[in-house]
């Protein structure tokens, strides 16, 4: 099953100050495009999680633990 780790969830958080889910999208392709890591979860699965809450509407949360759920909420939704 796949999850993102808090950790990368806070850094995603402090790298995205305008607390919006393209902001985040890029966000994640800059950190793949430096090669960066995503431990427990693939980075297609979060982009296409981060893509569909965008799509959807979904308002962006207003803190990082509220991200966190939102997120991994998202991704075992694709991940299944």
């Amino acid at each position: 099953m796949q999850y993102i780790p808090s950790r990368l969830v806070q850094e995603l958080w402090n790298a995205t100050p305008e607390r919006r889910w393209q902001a985040l999208r890029e966000r994640v392709h800059e950190r793949l495009e430096k090669g960066g890591e995503f431990v427990g979860v693939r980075p297609t699965t979060l982009l296409q999680s981060i893509s569909h809450l965008e799509h959807t509407g979904a308002e962006y949360p207003d803190t990082v633990d509220e991200l966190n759920r939102i997120l991994n909420e998202q991704v075992r939704e694709i991940g299944e």
